[in-house]
């Protein structure tokens, strides 16, 4: 497992390019689901798997930006 600040989008890049596959990691707690990736970021992570033809893994719902990705 490596974690690291996705918007230093560089770092992003060359971890992508290095996965077999990215997991958008998030677990429920008592009040809410607690995310490790704010939804803003989800494409930008997504577009780097793209890129890379990487497959991403995201329990999260389809927003109009992600949605917009899924022919690519």
């Amino acid at each position: 497992m490596t974690s690291l600040d996705v918007s230093d989008q560089n770092a992003l890049k060359e971890v992508v390019a290095t996965c077999d596959v990215v997991v958008r990691y998030a677990y429920p707690s008592p009040t809410a689901d607690i995310s490790l990736l704010p939804a803003p970021m989800h494409p930008l992570v997504a577009r780097h798997c793209i890129d890379h033809g990487k497959h991403l893994v995201t329990a999260s719902y389809v927003s109009p930006e992600m949605k917009a990705l899924d022919q690519e």
